[in-house]
């Protein structure tokens, strides 16, 4: 059984949490690269597209195939969304078992 959101392409037959009945939202490894928020938009784009250029080549694939990992590209905005998501998400879980103390 696999913890990914998605079936691996390197083992098809290995089913996931939700595959077998466990709804359970799948951890990531997901890297995003945050700059300071009166970053010029020349800048931001700049590098935007220098991560995403790096992430198509082979040597970068290769190495996360290595760990039996997957590139999954977002936007910027796509990204912004998935990390609020997570955070959300990750903060009930913790509530949910006691974690989270009141100040």
């Amino acid at each position: 059984m696999t913890f990914n959101e998605k079936r691996m392409a390197k083992f098809p037959d290995v089913p996931t949490l939700k595959d077998v009945g466990i709804d359970f939202p799948p951890p990531s490894a997901a890297w995003g690269l945050a700059v300071p928020k009166n970053t010029p938009a020349a800048a931001v784009q700049k590098l935007h597209d220098s991560f995403k250029e790096a992430m198509e080549r082979p040597g970068f694939r290769s190495a996360l195939a290595q760990h039996y990992m997957e590139p999954s590209y977002m936007s910027s905005a796509q990204y912004r969304q998935f990390a609020s998501a997570s955070v959300q998400r990750e903060k009930q879980l913790l509530e949910q078992i006691g974690f989270v103390r009141d100040k």
